[in-house]
């Protein structure tokens, strides 16, 4: 069981380079712009990994808390500033 995690977590490592090499500017070391939508699949691979290891699973739910708080208050800030 402990390599099937090991081997998923270096899958994953690998998918997120390679979405970071696929997404980024040409001749630019930069962090690509964030996409649109989130992919079902990898939705699923992550609640499965949070189910199999908890404490993985509640650092995920608080960082995605994190990012939901920030990227509305950024959101309403911007939305403010147009207004202006």
């Amino acid at each position: 069981m402990n390599r099937f995690i090991c081997l998923a977590f270096l899958y994953l490592i690998y998918l997120g380079f390679k979405s970071w090499l696929l997404r980024r500017q040409k001749g630019m070391i930069s962090a690509p712009s964030m996409p649109k939508e989130i992919s079902i699949p990898f939705c699923i691979f992550m609640i499965l990994l949070g189910v199999i290891m908890p404490l993985f699973g509640i650092s995920l739910i608080v960082v995605v808390l994190i990012e939901l708080i920030f990227g509305f208050t950024k959101r309403n800030k911007t939305a403010i500033q147009g207004r202006k």
